[in-house]
């Protein structure tokens, strides 16, 4: 849904899928992600914020967090997640 640009049905069947499992970092991140879409950079943070600290290991979830934090204006927060992001995996540098 999230790569459709369909990012209302994404926030729905994230939320669903953190329902059913709550410590699911891959669930918190495109949520993180389809609300920084939407513009709801304070929310997008904090679901990254999730994701982060349920997988300190998934350069999706620092992209994810970096990203909403950069669109917020905190680019020192931005520039720190997506170096670590691209520390984690560097295919993350493409993007």
């Amino acid at each position: 849904l999230y790569n459709a640009d369909k990012y209302r049905e994404c926030l729905t069947a994230s939320g669903r899928a953190i329902e059913l499992d709550p410590d699911n970092s891959a669930a918190h991140y495109v949520r993180s992600a389809a609300l920084q879409r939407l513009g709801e950079f304070d929310q997008a943070i904090a679901a990254g914020e999730v994701a982060v600290k349920l997988n300190p290991f998934s350069a999706q979830a620092y992209q994810a967090r970096g990203c909403a934090s950069g669109e917020k204006g905190d680019l020192d927060k931005c520039l720190a997640d997506l170096s670590q992001a691209i520390r984690l995996d560097p295919s993350e540098a493409a993007y």
